[in-house]
């Protein structure tokens, strides 16, 4: 038993140092290339509708596009409004579009440890730091005061639920040594409690929002730049609206 869970755990810290090696170093120079070419991304399927001015998705047709998309995310004042895909390891989407596309921007994909219906207590969403700011190149406005203050929520549309993404901490954590990484089970007594803790002592960022173990966390992730294991981590409360 001890085996087979040093085994799993050391896979899972191969994964997340062989996706933050290549969302970093292969595409630090984003500069170099035609960033307004991102072949077999699909466009948003989404419009307005209601008074409110919400935008949906239609999943039928996204599905079409992008078999593997299991949501739509959206944030407001950043070029953040992407599908989000899984895969069944880490790497296939750094090198992919989310229509199966060879493609340098990669896609916005969740780990793939994590559950497609956004059940567990903690996901991690995955995309690269590009220096147009597409992708999760705006994820670094965050570390500004006064645009984590103005930038509270954000949006994640599934085929069954609306959610709205509750911003409460931005992190710059390590992916070789940190704990937002190595453990997405959290099936220990105490593990959701002193992990919320963890957070709340490393973010640079801070926004008392009511907050316990039954909730769910939601973590946008990038590197910080094109070279070390440095990462940028936007957390959010997920709320059913």
């Amino acid at each position: 038993m001890k085996n087979s869970m040093k085994k799993t755990l050391r896979r899972a810290l191969r994964d997340t140092i062989v996706v933050g090696a290549l969302l970093c170093l292969l595409f630090g120079g984003a500069a170099l290339w035609n960033e307004s070419r991102q072949p077999g991304v699909p466009g948003m399927p989404a419009s307005p509708s209601g008074e409110s001015g919400e935008a949906e998705v239609d999943f039928d047709a996204l599905r079409r596009a992008a078999p593997q998309a299991l949501a739509w995310l959206a944030v407001p004042e950043t070029q953040i409004d992407y599908p989000v895909a899984q895969w069944t390891d880490n790497q296939y989407f750094v090198t992919h579009s989310a229509g199966h596309k060879p493609s340098r921007d990669g896609a916005i994909f969740m780990d793939y440890r994590n559950n497609g219906d956004f059940s567990d207590f903690y996901t991690v969403i995955y995309g690269h730091n590009m220096r147009s700011g597409r992708m999760f190149g705006t994820l670094r406005e965050f570390r500004e005061s006064a645009f984590f203050e103005r930038v509270k929520y954000g949006t994640l549309r599934t085929p069954a639920e609306t959610y709205q993404l509750q911003f409460f901490a931005f992190v710059l954590a390590d992916s070789s040594t940190g704990d937002y990484y190595h453990n997405l089970a959290f099936v220990l007594p105490g593990e959701k409690e002193a992990f919320i803790e963890m957070i709340k002592r490393t973010a640079s960022r801070w926004r008392d929002i009511p907050l316990g173990p039954g909730d769910r966390i939601v973590a946008l992730s990038t590197c910080l730049a094109s070279t070390g294991d440095r990462r940028v981590l936007l957390l959010a409360k997920l709320a059913e609206q």
